[in-house]
């Protein structure tokens, strides 16, 4: 019993305050949004220099007052009851699944260019694909186990992650 997931997210702050900066911006590189961006996974070497400016433009393009985000799982039951999974142990439910996330992040002030580039330091969507591991410990805590392919991020290669907490 295969299951196929599909997640549209939208979010973002309009009106006068919206680029205020005492407000924390929005960001796609969350664990839940778009796997392989997490924030605290980017290191120095993955910034392209730009001309007289101190920005990382592979950072920067996570982070807006509008965000955007598709996820696309497929998942596969792996351990449940009877009628779901291959194995029988309705204690501990855990699933496959492989997916494909895209997010973008942008602001009233720059826009996002629609394209999938790679290696590029203009504000494009991230993409990344991968498998993982979801499983429910003790029936209460969801949990997570991932690797990400970040296609955007080319200097970084396949990224691990753990996440703990509800899905979608």
């Amino acid at each position: 019993q295969f299951t196929f997931a599909f997640r549209a997210l939208y979010l973002s702050r309009h009106g006068r305050d919206a680029e205020a900066t005492r407000l924390s911006p929005l960001d796609v590189g969350r664990d839940q949004l778009v796997r392989g961006y997490e924030l605290g996974s980017f290191s120095l070497e993955e910034c392209t220099r730009v001309a007289d400016s101190t920005v990382c433009p592979e950072f920067e393009r996570l982070f807006g007052s509008r965000i955007a985000v598709l996820n696309f799982e497929m998942r596969i039951p792996l351990i449940g009851n009877k009628d779901s999974g291959f194995i029988n142990a309705p204690a501990f439910p855990t699933e496959a699944l492989f997916f494909v996330d895209m997010g973008a992040a942008w602001t009233s002030r720059e826009s996002v260019q629609w394209e999938f580039a790679r290696d590029t330091t203009a504000r494009v969507p991230v993409v990344s694909a991968g498998l993982g591991l979801r499983s429910l410990l003790a029936g209460m805590a969801p949990i997570q186990l991932y690797i990400a392919q970040p296609f955007q991020r080319p200097r970084e290669g396949t990224t691990f992650g753990i996440v703990i907490g509800t899905g979608w």
